[in-house]
């Protein structure tokens, strides 16, 4: 009894015959740091993907609405409101530059996310309403899988960030040679070469960024209350995809 009345006064690194444990402050102190960030790691990804996946339902809901609603078609044909959402999104993308930790007051950070969103949603929307709505589904679809393989690989691979920018420059050296080719060469082989690798290349970008959201010990983690950039800058990667994968079954 004794001794278990003492313990707590026992100096670091001690043996406890009460229990028969090395007590080591250090050591306490290492494993609930880790378990605290583990845990707020965990509340920050769920946070990021659970608010990725309503913008991106949103985003689709809009484009459906678009290719069969005749008014919104209307709507989305005037370049006057195109400019005014472009606007809105690089004043969105200054502001994101400025001072992040406005996107990391409540109930603030919300509304400018779904600023953002419906910005975004305008945008594509403007792009598929002409298209099949077979090939929007299939895009759509395609994109989610996308998204779900490359962010699991990209929890679970050991490879470093230099090997996704190499390849991600490497993809942008081809496309401007294939654009230049594009200028005297329309030809349909060539702008599905153009789709397809513009397609690798945001895939490249998604698994950088996800990289980078994800890093706990190489100074780049977006900090637990900053989900919101986050999903901005996964949803871009995202939408995309999503246009690269529908400008591909088009061709």
């Amino acid at each position: 009894m004794y001794e278990d009345a003492t313990e707590p006064f026992l100096k670091e690194g001690t043996y406890s015959r009460a229990r028969g444990v090395n007590i080591s402050k250090g050591k306490k102190s290492k494993s609930i740091s880790s378990e605290v960030e583990t845990i707020m790691m965990n509340g920050f990804i769920r946070k990021v993907y659970g608010l990725l996946m309503v913008q991106m339902l949103i985003i689709f809901g809009v484009c459906i609405f678009a290719n069969y609603n005749k008014t919104f078609q209307y709507l989305l044909s005037f370049r006057t409101l195109l400019v005014l959402d472009f606007i809105i999104l690089i004043g969105i993308a200054i502001l994101l530059m400025v001072d992040i930790k406005l996107f990391m007051k409540v109930p603030l950070n919300y509304f400018l996310l779904l600023l953002f969103t419906l910005s975004i949603s305008w945008y594509v929307a403007r792009k598929t309403y002409q298209c099949n709505i077979k090939n929007v589904i299939i895009s759509f679809g395609l994109t989610i899988l996308t998204v779900f393989i490359l962010t699991i690989y990209t929890f679970f691979s050991k490879r470093r960030i230099g090997l996704a920018v190499g390849a991600y420059l490497i993809s942008m050296i081809l496309i401007f040679i294939s654009i230049f080719l594009y200028i005297f060469l329309r030809t349909r082989i060539l702008i599905l070469f153009v789709n397809v690798l513009c397609l690798v290349l945001f895939s490249l970008y998604l698994i950088y960024d996800t990289e980078v959201i994800l890093t706990t010990r190489r100074g780049t983690l977006v900090f637990a209350d900053a989900y919101i950039p986050a999903v901005m800058i996964l949803l871009i990667d995202v939408v995309y995809i999503f246009l690269s994968y529908n400008r591909t079954s088009q061709s």
